[in-house]
């Protein structure tokens, strides 16, 4: 059975590119070893997305794929819509709420939450009704 990722990238007919970069500049706490990448999700109803993705050393430098890349906004999106507001969201970051790392990473969440409901609304039953963003 294939997984929620792969259906989605199917049926909204997803491009993905990745291409590795020195730093991703929205993720509040940097870590050791990690590699950086800048990817891209794009298609006639969304456009281009622009997002970064860091992973740990276990990825051995390789890219993201399309499918891995979705699940990680899908997981962001889940994180960021299951807090009230952006106080528990910096909280949950471990960071205060004037740490600009906090600001910048809450923005970007609401970005993805916006690709996704951009997405959806082309089509919403296909997804939202498998748990993607609703």
């Amino acid at each position: 059975m294939p997984d929620i990722e792969d259906d989605l990238i199917d049926v909204y007919e997803l491009q993905f590119k990745a291409h590795a970069v020195d730093a991703n500049p929205h993720m509040p706490q940097e870590r050791d070893g990690l590699t950086h990448w800048l990817c891209t999700f794009s298609n006639d109803v969304i456009g281009i997305f622009d997002f970064y993705i860091s992973l740990d050393p276990e990825y051995q430098g390789n890219p993201p794929s399309g499918p891995m890349a979705l699940d990680f906004i899908r997981a962001d999106i889940a994180f960021f819509r299951s807090c009230p507001g952006f106080a528990d969201f910096a909280a949950k970051l471990g960071l205060d709420e004037d740490d600009s790392r906090a600001i910048v990473a809450f923005n970007e969440m609401s970005r993805y939450s916006t690709f996704a409901d951009t997405l959806l609304a082309h089509d919403p039953k296909a997804a939202v009704n498998r748990g993607f963003g609703g």
